[in-house]
């Protein structure tokens, strides 16, 4: 008994061992094609969820984007940092416009490459969309001060 728990505990060390010997502390991970397109996919599915909760649970769609902008950081690619800056404006779309309108012209700042045109029109939608918003509340304002 007493040499089976010793045996066990020399196995179980090595195994450990040997599984952490080529681990560094504090190592950046290499940046691969399949991370890369791990990081793409990972920022789709961040994009839907944020749309999905953006009404409902406007918190929950800020912890998605803010997910998806540290992703596009790591991956270093203009069109992730385009979508994540996109997504983190949809996301603010709803409290805080200041906020939307800052990252949707970050975005529309990193778009200018002919590869991102795509990304770049849903930019300019989502700016509209704002524009057509605070349109709207000022006419609001406005009709609120005329009336008697």
């Amino acid at each position: 008994m007493k040499t089976t728990c010793i045996v066990l505990l020399i196995l179980v060390s090595c195994a450990v061992i040997s599984g952490c010997h080529n681990k560094e502390a504090g190592s950046v991970p290499v940046k691969t094609e399949q991370n890369v397109t791990m990081i793409s996919d990972s920022l789709s599915i961040l994009d839907t969820l944020a749309q999905a909760t953006r009404i409902n649970n406007n918190q929950l769609s800020l912890t998605y984007a803010k997910r998806a902008l540290k992703l596009a950081r790591q991956s270093r690619k203009p069109e992730d940092v385009v979508l994540a800056n996109i997504i983190m404006g949809t996301s603010f779309n709803t409290n805080d416009q200041d906020s939307n309108y800052y990252y949707f012209n970050l975005a529309l700042k990193l778009a200018n490459k002919p590869a991102l045109l795509k990304l770049k029109t849903r930019i300019l939608y989502n700016i509209a969309m704002f524009y057509n918003t605070a349109y709207d509340r000022l006419e609001e304002h406005t009709s609120e001060l005329q009336s008697p």
